[in-house]
């Protein structure tokens, strides 16, 4: 979404590039750094208003239920949802969980 300007969007349209999917997660910025996301909210709405203005196809994701994640964190991203208006929202629930340490001992995550 950082990275998203009319100049990317008409050049790409050009090419035939006529949809986006766009993983937004969160509504709050606190998140979004948390996840290393690399854009704020501000970023996703400025970013939606450019694609709408290139009739662009948009889809965006969502997750609720990251950590530390509450009913006011979840409506304000159903909320981020409704403002940036895609023509496709998807909201994941996820259960976040403390990996194994041997997952981590093995390197199969790492944090």
């Amino acid at each position: 979404m950082d990275s998203i300007d009319e100049d990317l969007l008409r050049r790409l349209s050009e090419v035939g590039c006529n949809s986006l999917f766009s993983g937004i997660e969160s509504a709050t910025n606190e998140k979004l750094k948390l996840i290393k996301k690399g854009f704020t909210t501000d970023q996703v709405i400025d970013a939606f208003g450019v694609l709408k203005k290139y009739k662009y196809a948009t889809t965006a994701s969502f997750m609720v239920g990251l950590p530390e994640d509450n009913r006011q964190k979840i409506i304000d991203t159903i909320n981020l949802a409704k403002r940036i208006n895609p023509d496709f929202a998807m909201f994941s629930v996820t259960t976040a969980r403390i990996p194994e340490p041997s997952c981590m001992k093995t390197s199969i995550i790492t944090i």
